[in-house]
């Protein structure tokens, strides 16, 4: 049997280890290689090859990136940041490629960014954070959020009580930021709805934050945030699937944040038997739905995974 090869970029992270692990747990026949900045991490012990690929933002990324997929005839390629998903919609040679592993053109441009987000929702009447241009706005309800307008994790991320310490993060000159409403409220969810034509699922998780890192996740039922999924990926027109996160106000779910990849819970989903990883690779080479309708768990910890060597 002919060995399937793919490519997981950004090698080091912790999405692209989470996705590693799923397809090695899964799949017998496939090659995985990892594609990143330099090889000084763990990620050369565990991939078959690790190769060089410069910054996304970097001029030479999209050249180096289309010849690595060319040279090794990639079945699947896999970004792992926004930034990379942004960098590839804007190149020819590479968003034309069958292998990667993408969300539409459309949805990437729009969700990838937060503040596009938040104009796409108003418009499409779904609830989700009031959120301005940090920039072009004088007065705001505090508290408030102020975060990067393109990127995930918790870096450069704040909480802004007033405007004395708005003024003192602005004396930062941190680019690129927005100002997004502030949801008091303890309990914040991450969501993920999956669509493969005309079949769709859905995993709604209470989780822990530590740091900005998702510690521990609970499946909750909720049939309202179920509602809201299923109408946002239809609205869409998804095919693939998106993180969505959001808490429960006195208003009903409101949307805070959508990620349109694979996000930092996808091995945490896959212990839990939502597998959308491996149903969405199992689709592309099959042409069919491979969903299961039992959960195997429903909560799950993440524990420190540190390898001494």
């Amino acid at each position: 049997m002919n060995k399937i090869k793919i490519l997981i970029t950004g090698a080091n992270g912790d999405i692209a280890y989470s996705i590693f692990k799923i397809i090695k747990k899964s799949f017998k026949n496939f090659l995985i290689h990892g594609a990143e900045i330099n090889d000084e991490w763990s990620s050369k012990l565990f991939y078959d090859k690790l190769f060089y690929l410069p910054l996304a933002n970097k001029k030479e990324y999209q050249n180096k990136l289309h010849n690595l997929i060319m040279k090794n005839k990639y079945n699947f390629v896999i970004p792992t940041n926004d930034n990379e998903l942004l960098a590839i919609t804007k190149s020819k040679k590479l968003i034309n490629h069958k292998s990667l592993l993408l969300l539409s053109k459309s949805i990437i441009k729009t969700f990838s960014d937060k503040y596009k987000t938040f104009i796409w929702m108003k418009k499409n009447n779904i609830p989700f954070a009031k959120t301005y241009n940090l920039e072009n706005n004088k007065s705001f309800s505090f508290p408030i959020f102020v975060k990067p307008r393109i990127g995930h994790g918790s870096k450069n991320i704040f909480i802004i009580k007033n405007n004395k310490e708005l003024q003192g993060l602005k004396k930062l000159n941190l680019k690129n930021m927005i100002a997004q409403e502030y949801l008091n409220y303890k309990d914040e969810y991450t969501c993920v709805v999956l669509k493969l034509d005309k079949d769709i699922k859905t995993i709604i998780m209470k989780r822990l934050l530590i740091e900005g890192t998702t510690h521990q996740i609970k499946i909750i039922n909720n049939k309202i945030i179920t509602k809201l999924l299923i109408d946002f990926a239809k609205k869409i027109d998804l095919f693939g699937s998106i993180n969505v996160q959001l808490k429960i106000t006195s208003k009903g779910p409101v949307i805070f944040e959508v990620n349109p990849r694979f996000s930092g819970t996808v091995y945490m989903r896959h212990l839990l038997g939502f597998d959308d990883l491996k149903w969405i690779l199992n689709y592309k080479m099959n042409k069919k739905n491979f969903f299961t309708n039992n959960l195997r768990k429903k909560r799950i910890v993440r524990l420190s995974h540190e390898t001494i060597l």
